[in-house]
């Protein structure tokens, strides 16, 4: 969506993608399969902001209003609002091709002062808990339906245990410029698991006397070096940019095999 990146979901919510972006989503969805690259599309999970269709359709079947991202937190206790979020996911995962999905911000869904009380009527689970559980077990379902193997990623706070069962890669907190979070967050996430991927923030090279960047949006703090995954590190297209700058560097065409290699972060 054209959102200001910021935290705020004013406009989050009426969920297509953004024209002036991508003129044509399904052909860059297709051509990054061509390199060998897998696509997979962030969505906040829990919410309609307060300036879309979406709201103004949920406001009424929402568990609260969150006044700092001004939108509201839709509630899974309906049917008809996990029916929504099923749908809206499994549609976009088929649509374009998608190779899977970051859901964020599970842990948003949870009962408040506001939290309207349970309605039998209405609702067909009586706790906010239960209805995530529910919620998350139709998500999984409906896209691995389309797609036995579509990655499902979550990040952390929201990672436990009994939420693994639902994805297959799991997120380290936003911690930027902290690299010892950075480093215990992997631990705690690998301590639980041995079988689902763990992904933590880029590692930059960042200038020396770089000012403290906390709060403020930055296009990147430094050069994006690569991430360290099984094991070995697997350097960025970035980085392979910015070597063209050094001696000593051997020049591939866009599509030559070599590329295609470097991008699957095999050796060349």
């Amino acid at each position: 969506y054209e959102g200001n990146g910021t935290g705020d979901y004013f406009d989050c919510g009426n969920w297509a993608v953004a024209p002036g972006k991508f003129p044509d989503f399904a052909a860059f969805v297709r051509k990054a399969h061509e390199w060998g690259i897998k696509v997979m599309l962030w969505f906040p999970v829990p919410f309609v902001g307060q300036n879309t269709e979406a709201y103004r359709t949920f406001r009424d079947r929402c568990l609260y209003f969150s006044e700092g991202s001004r939108a509201g937190v839709l509630d899974p206790r309906r049917p008809e609002v996990r029916r929504y979020l099923v749908e809206l996911f499994r549609d976009f995962l088929q649509k374009y091709d998608l190779d899977g999905l970051k859901l964020d911000f599970i842990d948003s869904f949870r009962a408040t002062e506001e939290t309207p009380p349970f309605d039998a009527a209405v609702m067909d689970c009586p706790t906010v808990d239960g209805s995530v559980e529910r919620l998350l077990e139709e998500i999984t379902a409906a896209l691995r339906a389309v797609k036995d193997d579509c990655m499902i990623e979550f990040r952390q706070h929201y990672i436990s245990p009994a939420i693994t069962a639902h994805c297959n890669m799991l997120r380290v907190l936003d911690c930027a410029f902290e690299s010892l979070t950075n480093r215990l967050c992997i631990a705690d996430l690998r301590m639980l698991t041995n079988t689902l991927a763990v992904h933590s923030d880029m590692l930059f090279w960042a200038p020396e006397e770089l000012p403290d960047l906390k709060k403020l949006k930055v296009l990147r703090p430094g050069l994006e070096l690569g991430n360290v995954k099984k094991g070995r590190f697997e350097p960025s297209h970035a980085l392979a940019l910015w070597l063209k700058t050094c001696a000593n560097v051997q020049n591939f065409e866009a599509d030559s095999p070599e590329i295609a290699e470097y991008l699957h972060g095999n050796v060349v």
